[in-house]
């Protein structure tokens, strides 16, 4: 396969992709595609991912023939050499003919570019390894909706019961125990790890520019900013997972104190039955005397400013936690960030001296892993709101994230192939330009769609019915305008917004690439592709408002106007209302730290 064919599968992709954006926009017209949205929505997503496995399949190809042919080049390079060798030293006077072994032998070195991985592309781990992302993400598409998609297709509009009740299932039965332990324990766990994993793949170049960077101011405010975040993330997922065991064992209700001591009764009963931990604990006991030690720390808790928030039931005090965690996050990050900002402008010249392209690797790692933990903290407070399936959907999508990364990192490599063999072997960057079109389209678009088919598969839909009113009232037993109305939106918009904050990060990761002379301007081509990949998904955003609104406008006689499409252009003015707040946030912070 040719480069120019390869090129033209993206531009055919990328129009491809731009139809299943008009289709779902000019659905709404419908009342049977407005009905069933959210099915509609994940099959436009499936059909986006095999659009995406077609162009990076062609690509990599494409890379497999170049690869091939550099492999032949090496392999014949040493036979023409040696021809040459022995033509000079057989035919001493027959200068013309050396020098034409000579030029067939340089322009033969030429053609095997030594930066093409020749046992990677010709073996079949690009092409299995793409296959086997779009399957995994057709896969979780699909779990997706059978776990929390609505569809309201063939029923009746102006039937308005909401169809799910309470976000926190009871204690009542050991089937109940099960359910709970395998969409809320285990989940969060994974959750941990895949961030943890994620955060350590992206710093990956700092390892290598780390020392330069670290050198520099900036590196270190964005260090220690990196590791708070970390750690607040981590006291998040700690409460989110003693608020489901709580949950669990039926002790939601009592309160701190009375849990501990609950607690404290289950080791002792556990240390009595372990005879080497008897042992232990006794010798310890000789030196230390744990009632007063308890009754210290219990008198020093009750008289301090937490002793009333630490009176509070469990079902209460450990939301409240997990919130407070997440706005004092983003404040100090928000402070931080304004900071650093000032500093950067004041400093111009000196950082504008001290650039070299270890620094720019180091530096773009570092804000990409500040953005993953900025989304992680984001997330564990989504996690809270969206009741005991939202840890299992938030696992779902960061699998399904991974998938499209995957392809979209394939897809960048071969063309650096494909285009390097074009003749622009000289300009590295200039390789990752040609690509960045189909990858700022196709995965931002892709990237935004994501965001939409999570609002429908956590068992929402666009009607006032479809409103999961409860959220409001996690962590709360009355109605507080301000939090009651900030969990209601963060459970109905969290997953949109959700998306457009980790846009960078997802650029990050399909960008960056292992070589030192790509990284110099990695940091460039990462806030074109965010520009370009934003205004993509407020594209697709401001389409389907104005098509609801032409909509809302032509059909004002229709019998379902107030019961369907009023409610639909309601919702998506809030859509557009909060991923064009996401996109000034991401912007805001990526100005600053990519």
């Amino acid at each position: 396969m040719s480069p120019r064919k390869a090129c033209s599968t993206d531009r055919s992709t990328v129009l491809l992709f731009a139809g299943l954006a008009a289709i779902h926009a000019v659905g709404l017209f419908s009342v049977g595609l407005l009905m069933g949205e959210g099915r509609l929505e994940c099959a436009l997503l499936g059909a986006a991912t095999l659009l995406m496995l077609r162009a990076v399949l062609s690509a990599v190809l494409t890379a497999r023939s170049i690869a091939a042919d550099a492999g032949a080049a090496q392999a014949l390079s040493p036979a023409h050499t040696a021809a040459g060798g022995h033509a000079s030293s057989a035919l001493c006077g027959a200068v013309t003919k050396n020098k034409d072994v000579q030029e067939s032998s340089s322009q033969t070195e030429a053609a095997a570019d030594p930066k093409v991985d020749v046992g990677y592309w010709c073996s079949w781990q690009p092409v299995v390894a793409a296959v086997a992302a779009a399957v995994l993400m057709l896969a979780y598409n699909m779990l997706l909706q059978a776990m929390g998609l609505i569809d309201r297709a063939g029923q009746d509009p102006h039937d308005k019961t909401q169809p799910s009740g309470d976000l926190l299932v009871g204690p009542d039965a050991a089937r109940q125990h099960v359910l709970l332990l395998c969409f809320t324990v285990a989940p969060l766990m994974c959750i941990w790890l895949l961030v943890c994993w994620c955060s350590a793949w992206i710093g990956g170049p700092c390892s290598a520019g780390g020392s330069l960077l670290d050198q520099q101011w900036e590196g270190k405010v964005l260090g220690k900013l990196v590791w708070v975040l970390k750690q607040v993330c981590l006291i998040q997922f700690i409460t989110l997972g003693v608020f489901w065991v709580a949950q669990l064992c039926g002790q939601s209700g009592s309160t701190a104190p009375a849990a501990t001591k609950l607690a404290g009764a289950h080791l002792q009963q556990l240390v009595i039955k372990s005879e080497a931990l008897s042992r232990a604990f006794s010798r310890l006991s000789s030196v230390v005397d744990w009632s007063t030690v308890l009754g210290v720390l219990e008198v020093a808790v009750s008289s301090s400013p937490i002793g009333s928030l630490a009176q509070l039931p469990l079902r209460l005090l450990l939301p409240r936690v997990v919130y407070a965690s997440a706005v004092t996050a983003f404040c100090g990050t928000a402070v931080a960030v304004c900071l650093l900002a000032s500093c950067k402008m004041l400093c111009k010249r000196a950082a504008a001296k001290s650039n070299s392209a270890e620094r720019d690797g180091s530096a773009l790692a570092s804000g990409g892993q500040l953005y993953i933990w900025l989304c992680a903290v984001f997330a564990a407070a989504l996690v809270m709101v969206q009741g005991y399936k939202g840890p299992a959907t938030m696992l779902l999508a960061l699998l399904q994230a991974g998938c499209c990364c995957v392809l979209q990192r394939l897809h960048a490599a071969a063309s650096r192939v494909v285009t390097g063999s074009a003749g622009c072997t000289h300009q590295p960057h200039k390789q990752q330009q040609l690509s960045s079109s189909m990858q700022s389209v196709v995965g931002g678009g892709m990237w935004g769609m994501m965001g939409l088919q999570l609002f429908f598969c956590s068992s929402h839909f666009c009607e006032f019915s479809g409103l999961q009113y409860a959220s409001a009232f996690i962590g709360f037993d009355s109605m507080v305008w301000h939090t009651s109305g900030s969990l209601l939106l963060l459970n109905t918009c969290g997953y949109l917004l959700l998306p457009v904050l980790s846009l960078p990060a997802f650029l990050v990761a399909c960008t960056t690439a292992d070589g030192p002379q790509l990284q110099l301007h990695s940091r460039e081509l990462v806030r074109q592709q965010l520009e370009c990949s934003m205004l993509v998904v407020n594209s697709m955003r401001f389409a389907a408002l104005v098509v609801c609104m032409i909509s809302a406008a032509v059909q004002q006689q229709h019998i379902l106007l107030w019961a369907i499409f009023a409610p639909k252009l309601c919702f998506e003015l809030c859509f557009m209302a909060i991923t064009a707040i996401g996109q000034l946030l991401a912007s805001a912070l990526a100005r600053v730290v990519l």
